[in-house]
């Protein structure tokens, strides 16, 4: 049985308790619990066929895809780690992080096989390709649909120990603008970890905020009417406050409970435009995965605005995950032009880049009204080093930045 902490573990209980309940969705197309769960385990026992062992890294050049998620279950299902690829790479990049990664093999996207072709001769580790779409390139390269139909789809045999969440799953590199990408390995409670106590750095600001709050805001809210009060809205600005919050938020156990996922199921809908190769789409999707939410995917490769927020209007999106500037300037374009309705959405977090003021305010105070906008500022090597939060309620909006706590200091 998978370690009780794992995403693995989560994913085979949801398989039981929600299989009808929807994971994930792209355009059309669609994966249950049940599903998803069956499809990992196809993939995992399809690579226990190509040879792999525990801990074997397979790298996946894919975008945002329903592969990409259902083939990082599988190589997590077989103990393997999992190195996802900036599919923007050049070569020498390409090779740099296969060959420093100790990948064994890939699982890419048509579009971006040309590349592996090219490279495969000097990548003496890498024993397989499987090429998703299309007809594959090369005689060595297996079809990713044809080999996973030949798998069988009950749970692989292990003759090693399954994966626990000390073990290293996620290998992440980064974009390489200071010289090659540089690796960064992760197990799941380091990930977990290091985002909490990013979050945690944040709560005497948050705490400040909701104490500063309007009646009418903290009205909407659970225990609005105390924390209105005279005696509420101190108790939210004590010191004592917030390290009682932090504290709770660093001992709160983070293993699977069947309760929340069930509540969830079929509610909490998430989409998710940033990018699952970094950070902030890898941890949004497989975290909120793990308690029971619905991925809502793009289905076309180019980001479009106009899907993104017709997928929010349509699917009564809760989540949005975004790129800063990148991905909500144009989303923000789009809503001067044309009106969405946008009130099912609940909170968006924006990572990669910052966003500008005027962006955050414009969307909260004309376009959104019940969403709380949360800056989330880390990188690939510090997963979460601080939060900003924001309601339509700020008078005072800023650019992404890091506020000195005791996870930021400034040493120059």
């Amino acid at each position: 049985m998978a370690g009780k902490h794992t995403f693995v573990h989560a994913l085979e209980q949801n398989a039981k308790n929600l299989p009808g309940a929807l994971a994930v969705v792209q355009g059309a197309r669609y994966l249950t619990f049940q599903d998803l769960n069956a499809q990992a385990n196809r993939i995992a026992n399809g690579l226990l066929r190509l040879g792999i062992q525990r801990e074997s890294s397979i790298a996946l050049c894919l975008t945002n895809s329903i592969p990409f998620i259902e083939s990082t279950y599988g190589i997590w299902k077989v103990a393997g780690v999992s190195v996802p690829l900036n599919y923007r790479f050049k070569d020498e990049e390409l090779i740099n992080v296969l060959d420093n990664s100790d990948s064994v093999g890939v699982i890419v996207e048509e579009e971006f096989v040309d590349a592996f072709l090219r490279i495969r001769s000097r990548l003496l580790k890498l024993k397989f390709v499987i090429q998703v779409g299309g007809q594959p390139r090369s005689r060595d390269i297996l079809s990713y649909d044809t080999w996973l139909r030949s798998q069988p789809k009950n749970k692989p045999t292990l003759i090693w120990p399954e994966q626990s969440d000390n073990d290293i799953g996620y290998n992440i590199y980064t974009g390489g603008t200071t010289g090659m990408p540089k690796g960064i390995s992760y197990n799941e409670k380091a990930m977990i970890r290091s985002t909490l106590e990013g979050f945690s750095g944040s709560v005497p600001t948050i705490l400040q905020q909701i104490s500063q709050a309007k009646d009418t805001t903290l009205d909407a809210v659970p225990g609005g009417a105390f924390l209105k009060s005279g005696i509420g809205r101190r108790l939210l600005a004590a010191q004592s406050t917030a390290s009682i919050v932090k504290w709770l938020l660093l001992h709160m156990p983070t293993q699977y409970r069947s309760r929340p996922a069930k509540l969830m199921a079929g509610k909490l809908r998430v989409l998710i435009v940033s990018p699952m190769m970094h950070s902030l789409g890898w941890v949004l999707t497989f975290n909120l995965s793990k308690f029971g939410a619905t991925i809502f995917l793009l289905e076309e490769k180019s980001y479009r605005p106009e899907e993104a927020l017709s997928i929010i209007e349509n699917n009564h999106i809760a989540i949005l995950g975004a790129i800063g500037d990148a991905t909500l300037k144009p989303l923000l374009t789009t809503l001067d032009k044309q009106r969405y309705d946008l009130s099912s959405l609940q909170g968006i977090f924006a990572s990669g880049m910052p966003t500008s003021a005027e962006v955050k305010q414009r969307l909260l105070q004309e376009y959104m009204p019940n969403c709380r906008f949360m800056d989330f500022i880390g990188g690939s090597e510090l997963t979460g080093m601080a939060f900003r939060f924001y309601t339509k309620h700020d008078t005072e909006f800023s650019k992404s930045s890091f506020p000195v706590n005791d996870r930021v200091m400034i040493l120059d």
